[in-house]
């Protein structure tokens, strides 16, 4: 019996000791580090918790006042506009993520000796729920390490970390949003595009695109993704004027550059106008729904300025390799046929029975895939019996696993000593490709046989 009854003394013993570690040590611990922190936290406000700031420089008259709606930030004073959510946020973060190192001065009779009577800076914080909380920022301390700021709800001066000190000093340039152009890439559905070398209309067509004026042709999809993506990463290079009744001086009456995307579901559109050149290295801009006229990279219109080659698919091929089955070489002398086995392996069929090298068929196919017109050389049929496509040098036929014929090559003359004449199956335009892309193209039994 005392034996058990020590025992059940001991159990006590060891639950009070656990209990006292889990409330005090650990969870007591926690709430008092969370206490410490929260003491020296410079506000006790929490980044997301912001829905305003406003920051002011005496020195300068500088005045900033920026609201949040709809996780959007919009700078309302001293002019309307969208802001950039990083450069305003960073003076947030700055804020509500100082610590106070130590006090300096317990009232406000020395705090011109702080940089604080006027202050360099104050950031006021607005808040749900109508909180309002201010900093006021001074100089940094003699060794360059610290910062002097006073709580507007204390007299105090105390010392935190420099990391406000470069948010508060910058300019309502670096609070804007410098975007140039503000589109979603993914909705659109249509590009206008009028430069100084034409005038061009792309339609999205389901994963690509056409041209649709001047001509009716399959678009370069990456060329097109290019340009997109131009117009909508370039950033404002600076804001000239907000707003002016005379877009002549800028060039921008009769810009040299238009280029407008319409977006989906509702044909909304956004229009860019490129003008003059501003300096050597920018030009004068416009986004015909806003006021302002910015100087943007001349790096935007060069690479606008586009011919209707370079927005042509030159794509002569459009196969899938991994769907073959027979490749057909129809030379006029000879022919060369093909064919997978059951083991999916390629071999010649005829005019003998031969393994074939695997990597010479690969080069083939990869030669036929990556061929691209170097020229667009015209559809009228005269064309075809002069570029020798009539009566071709080399016709390669390829079939699909069914045994359906899918594409074809024609190869015709050499017009010059560094470009060919090709068509397609569909036998509508002659391209000009570079003879140099044809080597692998060209082959022969004895080539393509197995030692």
């Amino acid at each position: 019996m005392m034996k058990t009854k020590n025992t059940l003394l001991l159990l006590a013993v060891l639950i009070a000791i656990f209990a006292y570690v889990y409330f005090y040590e650990i969870k007591g611990g926690e709430e008092r580090k969370k206490e410490k922190e929260a003491a020296t936290q410079l506000l006790p406000l929490k980044k997301d918790d912001v829905t305003g700031v406003i920051l002011e420089r005496p020195a300068d008259g500088f005045k900033i006042h920026a609201v949040k709606t709809d996780d959007q930030w919009k700078i309302i004073e001293p002019i309307e506009t969208e802001g950039d959510r990083f450069a305003i946020e960073g003076l947030i973060n700055a804020v509500v993520n100082s610590k106070i190192s130590r006090v300096v001065a317990q009232d406000t009779t020395s705090l011109q000796d702080f940089g604080l009577k006027p202050s360099k800076a104050m950031v006021v914080l607005l808040a749900k729920a109508g909180v309002k909380d201010t900093v006021f920022v001074g100089n940094k301390n003699p060794t360059g390490s610290f910062l002097f700021v006073r709580r507007g709800h204390q007299p105090k001066v105390e010392l935190t970390s420099t990391s406000m000190s470069y948010q508060v000093s910058k300019s309502l340039f670096d609070y804007r949003d410098k975007t140039v152009l503000k589109f979603d890439k993914d909705a659109v559905e249509k590009l206008d595009l009028k430069v100084p070398k034409g005038h061009f209309v792309v339609e999205e067509t389901g994963n690509s695109w056409t041209i649709t004026s001047p001509i009716h042709k399959k678009a370069d999809k990456t060329e097109v993704d290019k340009i997109l993506n131009k117009v909508k990463d370039a950033r404002v290079k600076k804001f000239v004027v907000e707003t002016t009744s005379n877009l002549a001086k800028y060039g921008l009456l009769h810009p040299r550059y238009v280029f407008t995307v319409f977006l989906k579901p509702n044909q909304s559109r956004k229009t860019l106008l490129i003008g003059k050149k501003d300096t050597k290295d920018n030009r004068f801009a416009k986004d015909d729904s806003r006021n302002p006229v910015m100087s943007i990279p001349k790096s935007v219109a060069e690479g606008l300025n586009i011919t209707l080659f370079d927005l042509r698919d030159k794509n002569i091929l459009t196969f899938n390799r991994d769907s073959l089955s027979k490749i057909e070489l129809i030379y006029p002398d000879s022919t060369i046929i093909c064919q997978k086995d059951s083991s999916d392996n390629w071999m010649i069929t005829f005019p003998d029975s031969e393994k074939t090298k695997s990597w010479k068929i690969s080069s083939l196919l990869s030669g036929l895939k990556n061929l691209r017109a170097k020229e667009f050389l015209g559809e009228k049929r005269f064309l075809f019996a002069r570029a020798g496509l009539k009566k071709p040098r080399l016709r390669v036929r390829l079939y699909d696993k069914k045994g359906k014929f899918a594409e074809s090559l024609l190869i015709g003359k050499n017009y010059d000593s560094k470009k060919t004449y090709v068509t397609n199956k569909k036998m509508k335009e002659v391209f000009g490709v570079s003879t140099d892309d044809l080597k692998n193209i060209r082959v022969r039994e004895k080539d393509i046989k197995a030692d």
